[in-house]
């Protein structure tokens, strides 16, 4: 079946979110719990989050474990999380490959969409510094609070430019997330192995 539509995700898919805003993310989150009243260094906090993620992986429940190693208050974990998902940005380029693989597919007539979960400003703003919105058909941002679950985002973006499943491809990070739901609908999908979740187990899954 031709394909007729490629959906991408954005972080770790489009441009390295691990490797240019995940550290600044980490440092802002030590600094919050640190003024919020945790016992310890902004370094001691930051050192702890790299430590738990890569022992448990991204999806592990980060700052309520360091919240709770130092028995304080459950409400600064809270801090934490608004702290770490801040909308402030640093600079961010696309990979180098994206922006000629987006032309060619658009030259091919294949429909290009961006599906993103996150905190919508956030998002907004790093498709906005990364220069993407002109090679995107639709851009859908899912507020990680108060959205569509991404299953359903999916379906009502792909119903509404009357393709089915079997014509789109899923192009993301995560294994568990994105590439899961899309497969289960049918979609081929691919994985980019780059970033937090490049080793989480069935890779081979993927098409």
């Amino acid at each position: 079946m031709k394909i007729k539509a490629v959906i991408f995700d954005l972080d770790d898919t489009l441009y390295d979110c691990s490797g240019s805003l995940i550290d600044a993310s980490r440092s802002r989150a030590a600094k919050a719990l640190v003024e919020a009243g945790l016992p310890c260094t902004e370094e001691e906090v930051y050192q702890l989050q790299k430590e738990l993620s890569e022992k448990y992986g991204p999806y592990h429940l980060i700052f309520n474990e360091i919240v709770n190693k130092y028995n304080a208050d459950n409400t600064l974990v809270t801090i934490a999380y608004k702290a770490y998902n801040s909308s402030e940005v640093s600079e961010i380029k696309p990979f180098p490959y994206v922006i000629s693989t987006l032309k060619e597919l658009k030259e091919k007539g294949c429909k290009l969409f961006l599906l993103t979960v996150g905190v919508h400003e956030r998002q907004e703003k790093k498709i906005n510094i990364l220069g993407l919105k002109p090679y995107f058909d639709e851009i859908v941002i899912s507020d990680q609070e108060i959205g569509l679950p991404l299953e359903d985002c999916m379906r009502d973006l792909v119903g509404r430019h009357d393709i089915n499943f079997g014509e789109a491809v899923m192009v993301g990070d995560r294994v568990r997330e994105e590439l899961r739901i899309a497969k289960s609908l049918g979609m081929t999908t691919i994985q980019m192995l780059h970033g937090r979740f490049k080793n989480e187990p069935a890779v081979n899954d993927c098409d």
